[in-house]
């Protein structure tokens, strides 16, 4: 389309040559490395992420809220247009509270972490009882009664990262729900974590659970066990401060661009999903603070340097990735007959950690070892490597959504360290404390330097061949 509009207007065809070669200075990959180095803001735009909204599930107040703060904040930066793009629709709104809290009320006071699927309904205040062992039969059940009215159920179900579920109720649940519980118990597999999960596709209005589902750690649940075992009738009580309302809900990304200077109909995107598990004590910090700061960094990164490579950059923050890629895959569907035109898709979605390498197609080397030899240097402390396969990586992010069209999308690698990803994914400890400014400046430096090196060459990207391997990734 650029290559008819330059054909038949030429003036106008001079005027964009001429504006293009003010925003593409020759050494414009030395100066991201400067500005995102030395004059960094993304730990700042991350602090102000997490102070304001805090953790940012889908569907939630927090994100429509935080939606519309990055959409100014992008045109504050300076890009040329910014805009909430609606995808699709959610049949809930739900927002965790900032008061949760629960543990043991007596033998003594101690409080637990712990976590409840998103989605779920809450206590509506403190609700205290005695912790009672889950029924084994029908017959069990109405036999306990009286003793199962008020009390916290004990479920011998662990439970992992996809948290705790009721979706097929036996008879036994029935009637255990029917005894008026206060709600039930789950233990993690895990001695430090309680994971968050959740979707509202699980339940129907008539099937939730009414009453909370908690998990709690192994150790804690083990605690309640013992002290149950010795005899000390033990008193839990939990505020889950869930709110939930059947209510149709937009879904949108944020969507921000600097026009090319030369092909504004190809682009390259920059991007990061904004939504995050919500568990208590969660900031979604890393999971995915840091990818969406790094977006907004980018912007202002161009926007201040004033660079407009030939083709635009699109930056996007994602939502709905964690129920599963639902804004990436909502944006391939309403742009579909861009496709062709995308020439790359970066995508930051794996915590704090320095990058130590990329994977790229064979035939797309080329393309990246001139800007990596560039960024050698800029952070000596941390290796880097250009690495090849015969198909992109799929991972577990929105990158994926693009390369099963044939768009090569990439999500850089990170080494795990100095916080291990394990300690952050979807836990309780998915926090800013854990960030060092200097890992998230590397990452804003890597990708913003091989952003405007692929947006600014003449060749277009070998496409991802298909049939690409899924991995385990960071986001479902």
């Amino acid at each position: 389309m650029s290559r008819r509009i330059l054909t038949a207007l030429p003036v106008v065809a001079l005027a964009a040559v001429s504006f293009g070669q003010l925003g593409r200075p020759a050494n414009a990959i030395d100066m991201i490395i400067a500005e995102t180095r030395d004059h960094a803001q993304a730990y700042s735009i991350l602090s102000e992420i997490v102070t304001k909204f805090g953790p940012r599930s889908t569907a939630s107040d927090a994100l429509l809220d935080a939606q519309h703060w990055a959409v100014r904040k992008f045109m504050d930066f300076g890009v040329d247009n910014a805009w909430l793009e609606e995808y699709a629709e959610a049949p809930v709104r739900f927002q965790r509270g900032k008061a949760n809290w629960g543990g043991f009320a007596a033998p003594y006071r101690y409080q637990m972490a712990f976590s409840t699927p998103a989605y779920t309904v809450g206590t509506n205040g403190a609700v205290a009882g005695p912790p009672v062992k889950n029924p084994t039969s029908l017959e069990e059940a109405k036999k306990m009664a009286k003793e199962l009215k008020g009390a916290w159920v004990l479920m011998p179900t662990k439970v992992g990262m996809g948290s705790a579920n009721l979706t097929r109720p036996t008879e036994t649940d029935k009637f255990v729900d029917s005894c008026g519980i206060a709600g039930r118990i789950f233990s993690s597999n895990s001695d430090k974590y309680v994971w968050t999960h959740g979707s509202w596709t699980a339940y129907k209005k008539e099937t939730r659970p009414k009453t909370p589902l908690v998990v709690i750690n192994k150790s804690d649940y083990g605690l309640v066990e013992y002290n149950m075992a010795k005899g000390r009738k033990p008193v839990l009580e939990f505020n889950v401060d869930n709110r939930l309302e059947d209510k149709p809900t937009k879904l949108y990304n944020v969507v921000a661009e600097i026009k090319g200077s030369v092909n504004p109909f190809e682009y390259v995107i920059v991007s990061g999903h904004f939504d995050s598990w919500d568990g208590p004590g969660s900031q979604g910090a890393m999971d995915n603070g840091t990818g969406s700061s790094m977006v907004l960094e980018l912007a202002r990164v161009f926007a201040k340097l004033k660079l407009r490579p030939m083709r635009t950059i699109r930056f996007v923050l994602w939502s709905g990735e964690e129920q599963g890629l639902l804004g990436s895959q909502g944006y391939v569907k309403k742009h579909k007959d861009e496709m062709d035109k995308v020439q790359a898709v970066f995508v930051e979605d794996h915590g704090q950690n320095p990058y130590q390498g990329v994977v790229v197609q064979t035939d797309m080397k080329p393309f990246f070892e001139p800007t990596i030899a560039k960024l050698a240097g800029a952070y000596p402390e941390f290796k880097f490597e250009l690495k090849t396969a015969d198909r992109l990586p799929g991972g577990g992010s929105d990158h994926g959504s693009f390369i099963a069209q044939g768009v090569p999308g990439f999500q850089l690698q990170k080494a795990d360290g100095p916080v291990s990803y394990t300690e952050i994914w979807h836990t309780q400890n998915d926090r800013i404390s854990y960030v060092q400014p200097r890992c998230i400046a590397q990452n804003a430096t890597y990708v913003g330097s091989l952003a405007y090196a692929l947006a600014d060459m003449q060749q277009r990207l070998p496409k991802a061949l298909p049939g690409s391997r899924r991995r385990a990734g960071s986001g479902q």
